[in-house]
């Protein structure tokens, strides 16, 4: 009984949430075209890592084997139908994974061999610029 108020409390709080940035952003996670095509334009300066290069590692990162098995159990528990769920949390959740990224893109820190480090823990710590 616990559990199921835990995930409740849980699902509620990630939809509202995708719901608010969706709308704070103007519904960002519609509008990638424009995106895709910056992924593409060349830099005349000498970069570390290409845009591409870095969509297609947090792509990896994003969706992984857990993805793949996590939609299997879904469909055996929960039936075809339980798709249509997974297409419509997904695109709500596509707002947080953009707002997550700015933000650990924003609060990344350079090492003392100049290599950013940033994500979650960093913006989490260093978002009180008073610190």
């Amino acid at each position: 009984m616990l559990n199921r108020i835990i995930w409740l409390i849980a699902t509620s709080l990630i939809i509202m949430s995708g719901l608010y940035f969706s709308f704070k952003l103007k519904f960002i996670q519609f509008r990638f075209i424009k995106m895709f095509k910056s992924l593409f334009i060349k830099n005349k300066e000498q970069e570390t890592i290409k845009p591409f290069e870095s969509l297609m590692m947090v792509l990896a990162g994003r969706i992984g084997v857990g993805s793949i098995a996590g939609i299997a159990i879904s469909i055996y528990y929960g039936g075809v139908g339980s798709i249509f769920w997974m297409w419509v949390s997904s695109l709500l959740a596509t707002s947080l994974t953009f707002v997550e990224t700015i933000l650990g893109m924003i609060y990344q820190k350079k090492d003392t061999n100049s290599i950013s480090k940033g994500g979650p823990s960093y913006y989490i710590k260093y978002r009180n610029p008073v610190q």
